[in-house]
């Protein structure tokens, strides 16, 4: 799969090789979460507390920009959870 952090079930050929993918693909937005959550407290922080007004704006649009990245990506993790928790899971392989 391409780094796009999406497991396709029809691109393996068993079970054990697509939870490898999906296991891949957890990690991938585990780290992507963190790292959005790591910016919008940063943008967050800062415009909070600069006393640069311009800049505090701008910190302030960044750190909704990283918001909505950081809740579509906690989405994109519950949707696999979801995915992975159905009793059919795996047998579309």
């Amino acid at each position: 799969d391409p780094d796009d952090f999406i497991a396709d079930p029809n691109n393996y050929e068993t079970v054990n090789d697509y939870l490898v993918a999906l296991d891949r693909e957890t990690r991938q937005l585990l780290a992507k979460e963190e790292y959005l959550q790591e910016l919008f407290f940063r943008y967050k922080y800062d415009s909070e507390n600069l006393t640069d007004s311009n800049a505090a704006s701008d910190a302030k649009i960044e750190s909704r920009t990283y918001g909505a990245q950081l809740t579509k990506v906690r989405q994109q993790i519950l949707n696999l959870k979801q995915d992975v928790a159905k009793p059919d899971f795996g047998r579309e392989i």
